[in-house]
């Protein structure tokens, strides 16, 4: 496993036990989040983002060009369980893919979550 870029802003007061997790979509970075993750602790929440392998300030770990939706997959699943207890996860474009592979069962058991926003992410299938 590799070691992941988080970044975590912590509420002056907490208002809420649910941590938020954000999770980019491709070509991004948790860096993209800062200023949700700005609002967000005003607000009162515990705020988690992540940047995937390769993304933001995560390394390039060797053959990165050939990373599988697998890896992607491993990366979202240990931010949330780095993030807490049942967090509410919002993830867009990529991340949205990842997530809803993980929430489906379709890449290991589903972690409890305590909700899921998707962003502009594609259908885990494209079956009708």
């Amino acid at each position: 496993m590799i070691e992941l870029e988080h970044l975590v802003v912590r509420p002056a007061h907490r208002a809420y036990d649910t941590p938020i997790l954000l999770i980019h979509g491709a070509w991004h970075g948790a860096w993209c989040w800062e200023p949700a993750m700005a609002d967000l602790a005003a607000r009162g929440f515990v705020c988690h983002a992540v940047s995937l392998r390769g993304h933001g300030g995560s390394p390039r770990p060797p053959g990165f060009a050939r990373s599988t939706v697998v890896q992607y997959a491993g990366d979202v699943r240990a931010a949330i369980a780095a993030a807490g207890p049942r967090p509410l996860v919002v993830a867009h474009s990529l991340g949205g893919y990842l997530l809803q592979l993980i929430m489906t069962g379709a890449v290991g058991p589903a972690p409890e979550l305590a909700g899921a926003v998707l962003l502009c992410s594609s259908p885990p299938s494209l079956r009708s």
